[in-house]
């Protein structure tokens, strides 16, 4: 592989992790987001819990079935959204060891293009001490 070539496809694996940064950022933003709306959700149920006390007065059926399919609702959605979270941090490692994965090809990109200019600049320093030599006998021939 040529060092050109390889120069590209670390161009490449670059542009491959800093998409994978910038989704790894909406992620956790995402993740964020939703975290605060089971967080509000949460709070609800526990104002509604709090603010119900049915020994204190006679309550109405209607009232106390309006009060539980609420709670039920909130409960619901809270479990809805611990299932989003749960889903949403998977995603989120996957893409971290995704971009880690990205980085360590691309670290070994540098070192093979490291490789190659090495190799390249052993061959023109054996080539032109080639040529020395060469100049040097054919003198010595010659004189």
């Amino acid at each position: 592989m040529t060092e050109k070539r390889v120069r590209r496809i670390i161009k490449l694996k670059e542009n491959a992790k800093d998409e994978m940064e910038l989704q790894i950022k909406r992620a956790k933003t995402e993740l964020d987001n939703t975290r605060a709306k089971l967080n509000s959700i949460e709070d609800s149920i526990g104002k509604m819990l709090s603010g119900f006390d049915p020994s204190s007065t006679t309550v109405n059926p209607l009232e106390l079935d309006l009060f539980y399919s609420s709670l039920y609702e909130l409960q619901k959605r809270a479990s809805e959204k611990k299932e989003d979270i749960r889903l949403l941090e998977e995603e989120l490692e996957e893409k971290k060891t995704k971009a880690l994965e990205i980085n360590r090809e691309k670290k070994l990109l540098d070192i093979l293009v490291k490789r190659i200019i090495k190799e390249r600049l052993t061959k023109a320093s054996r080539d032109e001490q080639r040529e020395i030599d060469f100049d040097f006998i054919s003198r010595r021939l010659r004189g």
